[in-house]
């Protein structure tokens, strides 16, 4: 068990109740810190009444706001110690980073979003609910998307973007310097019904990927150059962006996905990515081979539990692929990436996720569980959980698994 795992498990211990801190340094407020990481400051000492009440959500800590007690520090430092002997210097750094994670604390990267466009309803859906009326209005979505990325009037000429046509074979090369945009073909009927019957319970009003497209940059700059032009262009969002250079998922990942609504109203999914985190995605696809030979015998024997040998296996993988994904951000925008807990799992730490809508419980040992439409299921994909799942509280984990 190595300093993270000990520390993320101490923390949630000790950070499993409602926290009031006193003045203390520059905050001249009370401050009320909720288990699930969302904050309320009153000028005075806050009341039972304030202390009960649920803390807004748009108030979560900002980077600079989250701060460690003395009493917390120490009460820390002291049972780590008592687990682990001698502690590294750096312990007071490594605590603080955990219980920010803990406590919700944003990246260092400010959203490429407005207000406005960040305060959209967070989930949107299609204005058809059948499969054949899905893919009817998704070929003409596909035109409009081709306008306004290609055919020399769209994104491509606004930024001397190189266009990879995967319907005609094109093969997208990262290594091409400057802009490009890769637009594939409709996502493939059998592929879209597997999707929809594990993801959304056979929902189809929820598929808004059949219509899809990536724009790849070199820089964390023209990432906000192409949202700004796709605004110019009148480009509408169907719903609040997914900004995971703002939140990085666990392992680190970096893009944007937009949720795009074309003129006949289908929704449609544009993500935008750094090119080098790209690259680092198809490396990280081969580290995870090894992963998915062990899902697929697991799956298959309809087992739930990993072997020790098989949870090293999966933590070595993410291992590989967190610091895969921290090096691209550092080397294409020369900023450190925010340390990030350890993916690493211990006895008897459980975590919770959201990914697709859907809550997930991840337990020591074990294969994560999602519950879609209130049915549990067990859910063979460590790497989608890791890569596009978002990591929140057990208290959020209870509000979505009760729909």
């Amino acid at each position: 068990m190595d300093i993270f795992d000990r520390i993320n498990i101490i923390a949630t211990i000790l950070t499993a109740e409602t926290k009031i801190l006193a003045p203390e340094g520059r905050r001249k407020s009370w401050k009320i810190v909720y288990p699930d990481g969302k904050v309320r400051y009153s000028p005075t000492k806050p009341t039972e009444k304030e202390i009960s009440e649920e803390a807004p959500s748009e108030e979560a800590p900002e980077k600079g706001q989250v701060e460690v007690s003395k009493k917390e520090m120490s009460d820390m430092k002291r049972t780590l110690k008592k687990e682990l002997g001698e502690l590294p210097d750096n312990v007071d750094d490594l605590i603080k980073d955990e219980v920010a994670k803990l406590r919700g604390k944003k990246t260092e990267t400010k959203s490429v979003f407005t207000d406005e466009e960040n305060a959209l309803p967070d989930k949107s859906q299609q204005k058809v609910k059948t499969e054949k009326e899905l893919f009817s209005e998704a070929k003409k979505a596909q035109k409009d998307m081709m306008k306004l990325l290609d055919q020399g009037k769209g994104l491509d000429k606004a930024m001397g973007a190189k266009h990879f046509d995967i319907a005609k074979g094109d093969k997208p090369d990262l290594d091409t310097k400057g802009p490009i945009i890769i637009t594939a073909p409709l996502k493939g009927k059998e592929r879209s019904k597997e999707k929809v019957e594990a993801d959304y319970g056979g929902d189809w009003s929820k598929l808004k990927d059949v219509v899809r497209a990536s724009v790849g940059v070199d820089s964390f700059e023209q990432v906000e150059e192409v949202v700004q032009k796709l605004r110019d262009m009148g480009m509408e969002l169907a719903e609040k962006p997914t900004d995971r250079f703002a939140n990085p998922t666990s392992a680190g990942y970096r893009d944007i996905k937009i949720s795009v609504k074309y003129p006949n109203g289908h929704i449609g999914e544009l993500q935008i990515h750094l090119k080098s985190i790209l690259k680092a995605k198809e490396q990280a696809h081969k580290d995870y081979e090894v992963v998915r030979s062990i899902e697929a015998k697991a799956k298959k024997e309809g087992r739930e539990d990993l072997t020790d040998e098989e949870q090293k296996v999966v933590d070595e993988a993410n291992d590989k692929m967190k610091k895969a994904y921290e090096d691209a951000w550092e080397g294409a925008t020369a900023r450190p990436a925010a340390k990030a807990a350890s993916l690493r799992m211990a006895a008897p730490k459980t975590r919770y996720f959201e990914l697709e809508g859907n809550p997930v419980v991840l337990v020591y040992k074990k294969f994560p569980v999602m519950t879609v439409k209130g049915k549990d299921k067990v859910y063979y994909d460590f790497f989608k959980l890791f890569h596009d799942g978002r990591e929140i509280s057990k208290r959020e984990y209870g509000k979505l698994k009760k729909g």
